[in-house]
């Protein structure tokens, strides 16, 4: 729904429009989470530069109001739970927040009078928008307030001098919390198409089981996977805290993932280190070896997930505590 800006403190959420991965659903979790707490959150669907903003004054004329380049059904289906609303105006006043997303540096430069809050939902994709944007000096240049999403990224940060840093998580959908019995889960190996080529490889070594690429489905087509197979793998590059090992985790699944970004931070994969692998490649017989032992043991293994599945189930409730404390 479309909004009509009215007086008062406005927080602005800036987003892709129609964009449907982790970081544009983190956002819209955000914007709900700061109306349930009574702030006037909006998304603001961006489709232009900054060049191409029109510019008006608010009616008592002490500000200006950016006028952004409007979008016709600019929210994901999937997004529409989150009740948020959007507006394609933007009021440059002190009282206001625009929020970030990593990957849009290049907006800091908008809005003279606009606190700005930059929230690193990776840190791994966002960095040549960093340098495109003028390199990490650019951040200097303007006062912003840090966000992280993980530990990945707070630790990444603080090499670059960053080291004033807030933790803004996001959260998994309590939808996925409803794992099926091991008897109703198949021998089925699912991994994500990001870093496929070692899981590829590791079917090779064991046709016995079914491998399935995570590419080209809807959610619930994702979900439904989850809940009937054992074994969730991922040797992707987790610039952030991936939310396909939590819903994995969180569904019932065991998971194995490699040691880059984020996965090599017990802080976002909460699992323990015999089921992360640095080369999956050159230690793919004891990758099989384990691979075999969870189709064989499968609930002995998937015990060893259970503080990694609290942890996921408590995101909600850690996230409301954290944007109530920062905003």
């Amino acid at each position: 729904m479309k909004y009509s800006l009215k007086p008062g403190r406005n927080i602005y959420i800036f987003c892709m429009p129609r964009g449907r991965t982790g970081g544009p659903e983190a956002l819209h979790q955000l914007g709900s989470v700061l109306r349930g707490l009574g702030h006037n959150a909006f998304m603001v669907y961006v489709a232009c530069e900054i060049p191409e903003l029109q510019k008006k004054k608010t009616a008592d004329d002490l500000w200006n109001v950016y006028e952004f380049k409007s979008v016709d059904d600019p929210v994901v289906p999937d997004y529409v739970k989150y009740g948020v609303p959007y507006t394609f105006e933007v009021v440059d006043s002190p009282d206001n927040i625009m929020v970030l997303p990593e990957v849009w540096s290049y907006w800091l430069q908008f809005g003279e009078n606009l606190q700005k809050y930059f929230w690193w939902l990776s840190y791994d994709n966002a960095l040549s928008f960093v340098h495109a944007a003028g390199g990490w000096g650019n951040f200097q240049n303007h006062n912003c307030r840090h966000l992280t999403q993980s530990e990945h990224a707070k630790v990444s940060l603080r090499s670059h001098g960053i080291g004033e840093v807030y933790p803004l998580f996001d959260f998994i959908g309590s939808n996925y919390f409803v794992p099926s019995p091991a008897d109703k889960r198949d021998n089925r190996i699912l991994y994500n198409h990001k870093g496929a080529a070692p899981a590829e490889k590791l079917a090779e070594l064991a046709p016995e089981f079914l491998w399935q690429p995570l590419i080209g489905l809807t959610s619930q087509e994702v979900w439904s996977f989850f809940r009937t197979s054992k074994l969730y793998m991922d040797f992707g590059y987790h610039p952030g805290k991936d939310r396909m090992p939590r819903e994995a985790a969180v569904s019932g699944c065991c998971v194995i993932t490699g040691m880059r970004g984020a996965a090599q931070h017990f802080e976002d994969i909460s699992i323990p280190g015999k089921y992360k692998v640095a080369n999956p490649d050159q230690d793919a017989e004891r990758v099989i070896a384990l691979v075999r032992d969870i189709m064989e043991n499968f609930e002995d293994h998937t015990a060893s997930f259970e503080y990694y599945r609290r942890k996921i189930m408590s995101e909600r409730e850690e996230f409301f505590l954290q944007v109530r404390n920062l905003f």
